[in-house]
């Protein structure tokens, strides 16, 4: 995913654009599944 290329615009494997919504989409997913591995709940 890291690239020299300034121009370079992050895609899925099908090709759909990754958006800024969706990293942190994916980066709040991550951090539920690890609060859940610790026992700790997050609110909504």
């Amino acid at each position: 995913m890291i690239t020299a290329d300034p121009n370079h615009i992050p895609r899925y494997t099908d090709g759909t654009i990754i958006t800024l919504s969706d990293l942190v989409d994916m980066n709040v997913q991550a951090l539920d599944n690890i609060a859940e591995l610790i026992g700790f709940e997050l609110e909504e």
